[in-house]
């Protein structure tokens, strides 16, 4: 699976402080609770995956250029951290039959 990495360097001054402010917050309760390194990183994946996600209203083809990466890397990547894509989808909104 490929690693998809995050940085807050397209944020402004003044997003970018509460950004890493929060993210090292999180960092630092993980480490706390015990939580392994790969375990993070996995539940990091998963979050970011599923915000993006359900802000794409469950366009995996919208998700996967906003995260930078190809279709079926994210397909591959929703399959192995087994994230439940149900809930990012917008209620209604269906494709028409052909």
């Amino acid at each position: 699976m490929e690693v998809i990495h995050f940085t807050c360097s397209d944020l402004s001054p003044r997003e970018k402080l509460p950004c890493v402010n929060n993210l090292e917050s999180v960092v630092l309760q993980m480490y706390k609770a015990g939580i392994r390194g790969s375990e993070a990183v996995r539940e990091f994946q998963k979050a970011f995956i599923l915000a993006v996600l359900k802000d794409q209203s469950g366009n995996q083809c919208s998700a996967a250029k906003i995260l930078g990466i190809k279709e079926n890397t994210l397909r591959r990547a929703i399959r192995a951290l087994e994230i439940a894509i149900g809930p990012t989808r917008a209620v209604g909104k269906r494709r028409p039959a052909r």
